[in-house]
């Protein structure tokens, strides 16, 4: 179960480690992990002295006593950042700044982890008065396993934001110096210095091992024995890594992982980490709420352009075409005044003839009258209904019917040729 566990929690960071930057931020802490990720200048104390470990410059306080005070800290670390208005620093501690507590809470969250050993605070450090800042990270340990937890006092780490801030630098976050180095994998470390030694165990991230010692309390033998017996119960001596000096830390740099999981943040860190947060999605708000509209507006813009492209093609063939529609300007005209007469129905009298003839033949055709497509006729024959019957049959002519009444010998028929149409000549040119 329990590599389980470690074989989950490794693929949870892979995955967490390939999403998108913003989503990343989230998953991983959001305004905590940004504020270590943008730390520009990373500056370690070690003994009577700062280190900047970008540039690998010192400085020495004169300190009287150990810690430093907030205010000769702050001061040094001005001058190893030089003059930059907008600096943002974390800051690396003595390993006697902080003091280490094992809790054992299996199947408890981190949230709730943390919310528990925040009450308990008091009873867990019974000696200290006034309030504690906790680092702690559980989320990849083994089930069951027991939890370590750092603190350091609240008050601490306000005064020592008060104090950078004076001098124009936003202390991001605190932690460790030994941690800082150890990373978040696997590694035992060893950090020494005059005043104390302590021992660190890191697995898969999570610190499984804090022990710290004066220097003063290896003077007792028996302290001592049991200090020599710590470190060896530990590791053999070749897996723990020494770091006695300043110039070792240095040389361990590119070990370095910076843990964020055992920071500090002081409370002014994160109330100007979240209101820049804030006036970053406001931004991004505005720059959306901008996208859209201009989005939005591209359909009309294009329909403007095309509308605009459009009307400037109909005004150059309307320049184009000013001749032409002059010609034909004329052409109606000419149709208007001589339309009637060009396009007065053609009643084709000599065809019309040649079919009344054959209709009629033998018999005798006495009159005929032809006025707009409506052709009368009268005459003798044997038969004038077969006369009827024929003129009907002939596709020139069509509403043939008796006109008068009929007898044996004479007929009136009355027809109208089926090729000319003066009801619509008149509507066209004669409407009222």
């Amino acid at each position: 179960m329990a590599s389980i566990a470690l074989e989950i929690s490794r693929w949870r960071n892979a995955l967490v480690d390939r999403l998108p930057s913003e989503l990343s931020r989230v998953l991983r802490g959001g305004s905590r992990s940004e504020l270590v990720n943008k730390a520009d200048v990373r500056i370690m104390v070690y003994g009577n002295q700062v280190v900047d470990l970008g540039k690998g410059t010192k400085r020495i306080i004169a300190a009287e006593g150990s810690p430093p005070s907030a205010g000769e800290l702050a001061d040094a670390c001005r001058h190893l950042a030089g003059d930059s208005p907008d600096t943002s620093l974390l800051l690396l501690l003595s390993p006697d700044e902080f003091v280490a507590t094992s809790v054992s809470m299996p199947g408890m969250n981190r949230d709730n982890l943390e919310s528990a050993l925040r009450l308990q605070g008091d009873s867990l450090l019974p000696g200290y008065e006034g309030s504690l800042a906790l680092a702690i990270n559980p989320m990849a340990h083994d089930a069951g396993h027991v939890d370590v937890a750092l603190w350091i006092g609240q008050n601490r780490l306000d005064e020592l934001f008060t104090a950078f801030e004076a001098k124009g630098i936003l202390l991001a976050a605190v932690m460790p110096r030994v941690l800082y180095v150890a990373g978040d994998q696997d590694s035992i470390a060893l950090d020494q210095d005059e005043d104390s030694s302590t021992l660190v165990v890191l697995r898969d991230g999570a610190l499984r091992q804090w022990s710290h010692i004066s220097n003063l309390d290896l003077e007792q033998e028996e302290l001592a024995t049991e200090w020599r017996q710590t470190l060896a119960d530990t590791a053999i001596p070749q897996d723990i890594t020494e770091l006695n000096s300043a110039a070792v830390y240095l040389e361990q740099l590119d070990k370095n992982q910076g843990n964020p999981e055992y920071c500090f943040f002081p409370q002014g860190a994160l109330t100007a980490r979240k209101k820049l947060e804030t006036g970053n999605r406001l931004l991004l708000a505005g720059a959306a709420a901008g996208v859209v509209l201009i989005l939005a507006s591209i359909p009309f813009l294009l329909q403007t352009f095309e509308y605009t492209n459009l009307q400037s093609e109909l005004e150059d063939q309307r320049e184009f075409s000013a001749g032409a529609r002059a010609d034909q300007a004329v052409v109606v005209r000419f149709e208007n005044e001589w339309g009637p007469v060009i396009d007065f129905p053609d009643q084709s009298i000599v065809d019309t003839m040649y079919a009344l003839q054959e209709a009629l033949s033998p018999n005798t055709l006495q009159s005929l009258e032809i006025s707009e497509g409506v052709v009368q006729i009268q005459g003798e024959a044997t038969d004038p209904q077969s006369i009827l019957q024929r003129l009907d049959q002939d596709p020139m002519f069509t509403e043939v019917t008796f006109s008068r009444a009929t007898n044996n010998s004479r007929y009136y028929i009355e027809l109208r040729l089926s090729t000319v149409n003066f009801d619509a000549y008149t509507v066209r040119y004669f409407a009222d």
